[in-house]
């Protein structure tokens, strides 16, 4: 919303012109629509909270700083919740759905860019960076209520699984399913492990020289089966037991006791009369409100149970849900991939199924919108509101607090790349978002030339900007990236009619076994010779198809590369000439070199 329009609307809410909104003021336009740009009438309880919620120092009245940018989110989320309302509408018809959806995205990415410009309406900064978040939601709200999450211990979850299996009729099994959390509360409160357990299990442990910082604990995601109870003979709670008994059985082990979050056991579910305490209705709407943690936090691990049990056909699917949409694609966001941890993200097959497992590309809020628009919901009209804004909210801020995206040994190709990055001359979306990035890893992929011709695109537009500490790095080792990929790469980095490169502090470049040879490596080189990566000290190009030609280049534009430390060459077709030339330039800059790289055996 222009600046103008928001000065507009403070004055028409400013009825007698002190320059500040009394509370009287906010509610008088409020409960009346049409005006300052409010199209639905509002109760008045709805207002005081609307107006409480805006008046940050609590001293009974908004100045212009308090009301501009929190009232054009506000107008941002009644266009969004009016665009819902046209989904609603068009009840499944594919011609209304299209334009529909398409309407929400709109709606959706204007929402994003008002939340953007009013931070103090998203998470508080490092929310997703500690585990902070994650044991509040543990704790009691009041004294008289039950905390808003309870977590599961994985032993009880690998008991209940064995005696399932061991179950001789459906009723056993019946009687065997999952409680819902109250009813394990009363029968079994050793089946919860709480928050002093879980910090203690989750310390930091030392593997060489690499610490695992990941807790101890896990997040299900998976299709409710009835109305009545999501998993009514046990069969996914089976399935869950033997992923996490796989995962323990890895190299890099999950842990032997964990916590883990699964709703049914984890939130206050209505009792038998289809009613909660207002104790545990507090605490329940707790929970949903924040529902988005246990699945897209970093230091939270994914269990991901995709397919159903036999039996269960005319159940919708899990990708045909809309939580579970957004559960697999917050779990997608942000979660870092390491050969020192396990998995982040762990399929749950269920018995005989075989469904391959691949991480998407993080989405941008409107791109998000529209797909979960189209999605089933028990209850889309109340559901579908509330999940498009916590999803908006969860990629905006985690997107912001982020230093490194770790998308290595994805399966990606072209495809998640230009996903990834195709829509990045136009935020909000989602590497424009991440403010503190330092590190891209992208390693051990299907990448070819398509894919980093989108990169470069997006860092010649300005997205990967944040690369700008000195300890930045751009990892696409394993890839399929040949020298036309690399030549538009290196295009890029020396930027566009003449100005600064757009990586100017990139220190470390890894394209080690790609498919590059001498015209990706002279590319390289006249680069480096003009001057457009002068922090670069790391470059790997080993495991190559780089001659004597690549070699001599390079060799030519290290006298201009002065900050270049190391130049990693092995494995490529190098000769005499090209070693020759190198060893000369490095004797000329008294520079050192790793005898590996300038080995020419090694090149053969």
């Amino acid at each position: 919303m222009a600046a103008a329009e928001l000065a507009a609307a403070f004055s028409a809410f400013d009825v007698n012109g002190d320059g500040v909104i009394s509370l009287e003021e906010f509610v008088a336009i409020l409960t009346r629509s049409g005006e300052a740009g409010n199209a639905r009438p509002m109760r008045r309880n709805e207002a005081e909270a609307l107006f409480r919620s805006f008046d940050c120092d609590g001293n009974g009245v908004l100045s212009t700083e308090e009301f501009i940018r929190p009232w054009a989110v506000h107008l941002a989320r009644n266009s969004l919740l009016s665009a819902l309302d046209a989904v609603d509408a068009a009840n499944g018809r594919e011609n209304l759905m299209w334009k529909a959806q398409a309407r929400v995205a709109v709606q959706a990415e204007a929402f994003a860019k008002a939340l953007v410009d009013a931070p103090g309406d998203l998470p508080a900064p490092g929310t997703y960076a500690s585990a902070d978040v994650l044991y509040a939601a543990l704790r009691p709200l009041a004294p008289d209520c039950p905390p808003p999450v309870r977590l599961l211990r994985s032993s009880w979850i690998k008991k209940r699984a064995r005696q399932l299996r061991a179950a001789a009729s459906p009723e056993e099994r019946q009687a065997l399913a999952m409680p819902r959390r109250q009813d394990l509360e009363r029968t079994d409160p050793d089946a919860f492990m709480d928050e002093e357990e879980l910090r203690a299990r989750s310390a930091p442990d030392r593997t060489g020289s690499f610490i695992t910082k990941k807790l101890a604990l896990g997040a299900l995601s998976y299709c409710w089966l009835t109305a009545e109870h999501p998993d009514p003979r046990g069969e996914q709670l089976v399935s869950l037991a033997a992923a996490i008994e796989a995962a323990e059985a890895g190299d890099q082990a999950f842990p032997g006791e964990a916590a883990f979050f699964i709703d049914f056991a984890s939130l206050p579910q209505k009792g038998p009369g289809g009613r909660r305490t207002p104790a545990e209705a507090a605490a329940f709407s707790a929970a949903l409100g924040n529902m988005q943690i246990w699945y897209s936090h970093p230091l939270v691990t994914a269990f991901i149970a995709r397919s159903l049990p036999s039996g269960h056909e005319k159940v919708p699917r899990y990708e045909e849900r809309g939580w579970t949409t957004c559960e697999a694609s917050w779990a997608a966001l942000a979660k870092p991939m390491s050969h020192y941890c396990w998995a982040p993200i762990i399929d749950v097959p269920q018995q005989g199924a075989v469904q391959e497992y691949r991480r998407p590309a993080p989405t941008t809020p409107a791109a998000l919108a529209r797909l979960v628009a189209g999605k089933r919901f028990t209850s889309k009209k109340s559901d579908l509101p509330m999940v498009i804004e916590l999803n908006t909210r969860t990629i905006l801020s985690l997107m912001r607090d982020t230093e490194k995206l770790e998308f290595a040994q994805c399966g990606w190709g072209d495809g998640e790349m230009e996903q990834l990055l195709e829509a990045a001359s136009a935020p909000p979306s989602v590497l424009p978002l991440c403010r503190n990035l330092r590190k891209l890893w992208l390693f051990e992929n299907h990448i070819g030339d398509d894919g980093v011709a989108a990169l470069a695109k997006a860092a010649l537009g300005g997205a990967l900007s944040t690369l700008e500490d000195l300890h930045s790095d751009l990892k696409l080792k394993g890839n399929r990236i040949g020298d036309d990929g690399v030549q538009v790469l290196a295009a890029a980095m020396c930027g566009d009619g003449g100005e600064a490169g757009s990586l100017p502090s990139l220190k470390l470049l890894n394209l080690s076994s790609n498919r590059v040879g001498d015209f990706g490596a002279k590319a390289l080189a006249n680069a480096m010779a003009s001057g457009a990566m002068p922090s670069l000290g790391l470059l790997y190009l080993g495991s190559n198809r780089i001659g004597d030609a690549g070699l001599c280049a390079l060799a030519s534009a290290s006298a201009s590369a002065s900050g270049l430390e190391q130049l990693y060459l092995e494995h490529n077709q190098i000769g005499c000439t090209g070693v020759t030339a190198l060893a000369d330039a490095a004797t000329k800059l008294g520079a050192t070199c790793r005898d590996k790289a300038l080995s020419p055996w090694a090149d053969s």
